[in-house]
């Protein structure tokens, strides 16, 4: 029963509360900080470049 319970309380949160949460986090700004830009740059090299065939980055 226990764990019954908290199958659903964990669905809930999953499916409802944390994207909510994140939208509100996440929200778009028009200017990105300096080290944002960068740091975002840097991973899409990374990522790139471990999933270049696959993932149709362009390179």
């Amino acid at each position: 029963m226990t764990i019954c319970i908290a199958l659903i309380l964990s669905a809930v949160n999953a499916l409802t509360l944390s994207p909510a949460l994140c939208s509100l986090i996440m929200k778009r700004v028009e200017k990105q900080p300096k080290w944002f830009v960068a740091f975002n740059s840097g991973f899409e090299k990374g990522h790139c470049s471990l999933w270049q065939s696959s993932h149709g980055c362009s390179s």
